[in-house]
């Protein structure tokens, strides 16, 4: 009458109150979710919540799956984790970005409590967590040198030892203080730049986006440059009007809100780029790095 993937879609819906976003925490199409949900509803023989309801309105039946879930799936995931125990005993996770740091200790701490949890261990006694300080380049070289377990990366490879899930999308964007005259425009051209003192992270110009996708094919280079590798730094001098920066809109969109930045998009149409988790293809199996995962979609798709 119902299966397991069912007691997930429950469990999801009443956190996320989101067909949307339930269907991007399970990894799965609106299309697929929506028919997953008529196909149930077909075998229960009524509705199991209220269409187009913030939050979700659950009807009886849906309550009762929504209880059951509760119930079954964190036995589940200890089952899972006792039948994984051959698996990777710890994580080490790597970024090829700065700016991700910042949205990835809750995912560690959540994560870290979960584990701990369905374990009965103490924190630390059974499976621990190492985000590397230092930011990658090469998540491929990084994942097949076994330097790391996870890499968060924008770039995907074709290599069939490697593979990657997608955590979203976000959008690239010039950052400046509010009374910056870059303010006025609707959007930035390349050569808008020319004149600007360009702040970043301390990390070579070609590996940087701003650089590869934006600046460089069109034959722009900054008047001046500045490198600093703390985002809370970088953005407190980008606020002081001391320079401008590019950066995910997601790393500034807390800033802007308080009107201490202003952003503006890249080009006309925009600079949209992807996020990846990226591991070696020999661990997909592991239900601690799949967990990880999801974690960080959740968080990715909060942000």
């Amino acid at each position: 009458m119902f299966e397991l993937k069912h007691l997930r879609t429950f469990d999801s819906l009443a956190r996320t109150h989101s067909l949307v976003k339930t269907a991007q925490e399970l990894f799965m199409t609106d299309s697929a979710l929506s028919h997953q949900i008529r196909d149930l509803e077909e075998r229960l023989g009524g509705e199991t919540f209220q269409r187009k309801t913030v939050p979700i309105n659950f009807s009886t039946k849906g309550h009762m799956l929504l209880s059951l879930a509760r119930q079954v799936l964190p036995l589940v995931a200890e089952t899972r984790h006792s039948l994984a125990a051959g698996g990777l005993e710890s994580l080490r996770l790597s970024v090829e970005c700065h700016a991700c740091f910042q949205w990835m200790l809750p995912v560690i701490n959540g994560f870290s409590q979960r584990v701990n949890h369905v374990t009965g261990q103490a924190p630390g006694d059974d499976f621990s967590i190492e985000l590397l300080s230092e930011t990658v380049f090469s998540s491929e070289k990084t994942l097949l040198h076994k330097q790391a377990d996870i890499v968060f990366t924008s770039d995907k490879t074709t290599n069939p030892t490697v593979q990657y899930q997608k955590l979203g999308q976000f959008d690239m964007v010039l950052v400046t203080s509010p009374q910056h005259p870059l303010g006025e425009k609707t959007f930035i051209d390349p050569q808008d730049l020319a004149t600007q003192t360009l702040i970043t992270y301390p990390v070579e110009p070609q590996k940087l986006d701003v650089y590869r996708l934006f600046l460089t094919p069109a034959g722009v280079h900054p008047r001046q440059t500045r490198q600093v590798s703390q985002a809370n730094v970088l953005i407190q001098m980008v606020a002081a009007d001391l320079g401008v920066a590019v950066l995910p809109h997601w790393a500034v969109s807390h800033y802007e809100k308080q009107g201490l930045v202003q952003t503006r998009p890249l080009t006309e149409g925009g600079m949209t780029r992807e996020l990846y988790g990226a591991f070696r293809s020999e661990d997909n199996k592991d239900e601690n790095l799949l967990e990880f995962l999801r974690l960080s979609k959740q968080q990715f798709l909060r942000l």
